[in-house]
């Protein structure tokens, strides 16, 4: 999404992988310019521009465990018994992160959580449906992990953002206006499904 954004106001696209909670602190200091699947948060509008229109208006959150430990998550109250890692800065649903009894484990990255589902050194491991859906095809080259029934669904805006701190702060109105073209074309909806067909399994 970002490299056509890019590409429509011809600017360079340098990528920079940091955990979130890390990459919030590089756009509020300015020494990164631009993130994804950002929500809104007071907190975050203090530095952040959130470009208009939201590219995405639901939000899936998903599960998974391993093959070998046999854990069936059908209930949120199937949770209480796991430590259930996830992405150190990360908000899910009010119900999910509003439960004291679920046990939350974060870790620096979920690419770190899948990782260690992969070795059996987590239980169950929860991220947005399609990062969460492109991590495991991507290094969970033996099948063992497996989605659990158990989502969650939210009406929630997420958002492209630019720092308000960033050298390139000035684009603000060039990529808005490049964002909305992206949407009403339905280029940003063919990018996220792009995405998705990367992240299923052909045997």
């Amino acid at each position: 999404m970002v490299n056509a954004l890019a590409n429509k106001i011809a600017v360079d696209v340098e990528t920079v992988q940091c955990a979130w909670k890390r990459c919030l602190r590089l756009l509020e200091t300015g020494k990164a310019d631009i993130a994804t699947n950002v929500l809104k948060r007071a907190s975050r509008e203090r530095y952040l521009y959130y470009l208009s229109p939201p590219y995405r208006t639901n939000l899936i959150y998903a599960f998974y465990t391993h093959k070998g430990s046999m854990i069936s998550i059908k209930h949120q109250s199937d949770l209480y018994s796991y430590s259930v890692s996830l992405e150190r800065g990360a908000s899910f649903t009010s119900d999910f992160d509003n439960d004291s009894n679920i046990t939350k484990r974060p870790v620096s990255q979920i690419d770190f959580a899948i990782k260690q589902l992969i070795n059996q050194r987590a239980s169950v491991v929860i991220g947005e449906s399609h990062q969460i859906d492109y991590m495991v095809a991507k290094f969970d080259q033996n099948d063992v992990l497996e989605k659990q029934p158990l989502t969650y669904s939210e009406a929630l805006e997420s958002y492209i953002v630019l720092s308000k701190t960033s050298s390139n702060s000035h684009l603000k109105k060039q990529l808005t206006d490049a964002l909305k073209q992206l949407v009403a074309s339905g280029e940003i909806t063919e990018i996220i499904d792009n995405h998705s067909r990367k992240a299923t399994r052909t045997d």
